[in-house]
């Protein structure tokens, strides 16, 4: 029988945003010790993926479409059968990234 904690705690997310498209590879520093042979689920808004372990602190996680949704969602990070993490995720309808015409550059 295993117990899993879910902790309120903060944890880092980098980006803690992303389009509303997916594809956003976010960067999750959870504050435990990782291993290798750890699962990784992370859930944004319902929607589950799952997620790579970079080195035993860091995990990467990449953001799902979600459909119609713009504003904070909830974000759920669960190292499978030792613990969970809970917070939010940014989702944008616009592309965040974007650069005015006159800043693009031309490559010959």
């Amino acid at each position: 029988m295993y117990m899993i904690y879910v902790l309120k705690a903060t944890i880092k997310l980098s980006p803690r945003f992303g389009n509303s498209l997916g594809g956003t590879a976010v960067i999750i520093e959870p504050g435990i010790l990782l291993s290798n042979n750890d699962t990784i689920r992370c859930t944004f808004d319902g929607s589950g993926r799952t997620g790579f372990v970079l080195n035993n602190s860091t995990v990467m996680c990449i953001s799902p479409f979600l459909q119609g949704t713009s504003g904070f969602v909830p974000f759920k990070l669960n190292v499978v059968r030792r613990v969970s993490f809970e917070t939010q995720f940014l989702a944008s309808k616009k592309n965040i990234f974007e650069t005015k015409k006159e800043q693009s550059c031309q490559l010959y």
